[in-house]
């Protein structure tokens, strides 16, 4: 069904009349942070990366459509023989709206608002006292989730920006901190 949607407003966006370079199609990387309420979990740092698509039917305004997936993997590295070793897999599916807010001619502020389907699982064990695995966790479910940013789009279509998202799910909170690079046409 998500991707019967997902394909039904890309399909709707193609056969609009719209201005020049009406769609965007790129890709984001970056970290982030991930919060969550389970006995035993602080917070950790995650590595994440997507695509999205962006229709412009206005300057200003947008529609979305974004894939982003991000791990937790700094404990791997960081945690000695003592710790419990946890990871943290995620992989989110947007839709949204988007507003720019016109900086100069190039330059663009923006905030979007996406209904966010999500999909979470922890696993990990606990080399502390012995290995034993420790009960993956596993959580799916539709928030919203917020981003605000800055672009620069340039002549060519090539559009480049930093982005901040905040995503609530169940029982984990995610922000991202993503640099993006995309094309119009």
């Amino acid at each position: 069904m998500r991707i019967a949607l997902a394909l039904s407003v890309l399909l709707l966006s193609l056969s609009a009349q719209a201005h020049e370079e009406s769609h965007t199609l790129g890709a984001l990387i970056g970290t982030g942070s991930m919060h969550n309420d389970y006995e035993f979990e602080d917070k950790d740092y995650t590595i994440n990366s997507g695509i999205f698509y962006q229709y412009h039917f206005s300057p200003k305004y947008s529609l979305t459509a974004t894939y982003l997936r991000g791990a937790t993997s700094w404990c791997i590295v960081t945690c000695d023989s003592s710790d419990t070793v946890r990871l943290f897999h995620y992989n989110m599916e947007q839709l949204g709206f988007k507003r720019n807010f016109s900086v100069s001619k190039r330059w663009s502020l923006f905030a979007e608002v996406t209904a966010n389907e999500y999909h979470t699982t922890f696993t990990g064990q606990d080399s502390g006292y012995g290995i034993y695995n420790l009960p993956k966790r596993k959580n799916s479910g539709i928030n919203a989730a917020e981003a605000v940013g800055i672009e620069f789009n340039a002549r060519n279509g090539l559009q480049v920006g930093f982005r901040f998202q905040y995503a609530p799910m169940k029982h984990v909170d995610i922000q991202t901190y993503n640099a993006f690079v995309g094309f119009s046409f």
